[in-house]
């Protein structure tokens, strides 16, 4: 047996005297290894345990936050919305108050305008003589407004028609009609408008009672006397009376009434 053969042979049987303690210290080192992977999974464990621990009153506290503050956007929002609707509110009836105010004054001051200008209208009529050359008609106007009624125009003119009464005279008729004056007629004052006011209307007069008396007098012919007063009042509107009277026959004489129509003041 060489030299070589026997050295093999020793370190087998050597080998083979350490094995069982080289297999105890790998079991060993084994068993340390897998103990020390079980304790880092078990620490690792025990930290995601204890994450929810100081996690959760994180969150909870988090989600009361978030509650809180939508309950507080909703309270904002409400009280927003209430501001907006009260402020509209205030606002549509500011508008409804000044209109009615507006209205209210507007009417004020239009009943203070008719309450206080100038009315000028028909107070009286009478025939002074009526013949087969004259008729002597009279119209009496008064201002029973507050104020004076300024440049005053006076038309005065005759119709005769057959029955039955007219309600008023004819377009034509009005278009015919001719204005004199300018005066100035103070509150209740008078003045007095006369079928013979002018030489002109004392000759129309003389002709119409020549050729009509017989039949005004037998009622187979109507004798009318119409016109329009124009005038201003105080605030510079132009304002028109209307009149229109008709002669009739009495035991006494005649006299003078209102036709149907016609009579008006604006």
């Amino acid at each position: 047996m060489d030299y070589v053969t026997r050295q093999f042979i020793n370190l087998t049987k050597k080998f083979r005297r350490e094995l069982p303690k080289l297999v105890n210290l790998l079991h060993h080192a084994i068993q340390k290894h897998t103990e020390a992977i079980h304790s880092a999974k078990k620490s690792t464990e025990q930290k995601w345990d204890v994450q929810p621990r100081w996690l959760d009153p994180v969150l909870s506290k988090y989600q009361e936050t978030v509650e809180e503050k939508k309950a507080s956007d909703e309270r904002h929002y409400a009280v927003q919305n209430s501001i907006r609707w009260a402020t509209w509110s205030a606002v549509i009836a500011a508008i409804i108050y000044g209109t009615i105010a507006g209205f209210q004054w507007r009417d004020a001051n239009r009943n203070f305008a008719i309450d206080e200008r100038a009315w000028v209208g028909m107070t009286g009529q009478t025939i002074v003589a009526m013949n087969n050359e004259v008729v002597d008609a009279r119209i009496v106007f008064t201002n029973t407004g507050k104020t004076p009624a300024h440049r005053i125009q006076k038309s005065m003119s005759v119709k005769i028609a057959p029955p039955p009464l007219i309600d008023k005279p004819s377009d034509s008729d009005i278009s015919a009609l001719t204005f004199i004056g300018s005066s100035v007629l103070s509150p209740q004052s008078s003045m007095t408008l006369s079928s013979l006011s002018s030489p002109e209307q004392m000759l129309v007069m003389k002709k119409t009672m020549a050729n009509y008396l017989p039949l005004i007098e037998a009622g187979t012919e109507i004798l009318y006397f119409f016109g329009e007063i124009k005038y201003d009042d105080s605030s510079a509107h132009s304002r028109l009376t209307k009149y229109c009277v008709f002669a009739y026959k009495t035991e006494k004489g005649w006299g003078l009434a209102e036709c149907n129509g016609f009579n008006e003041m604006d």
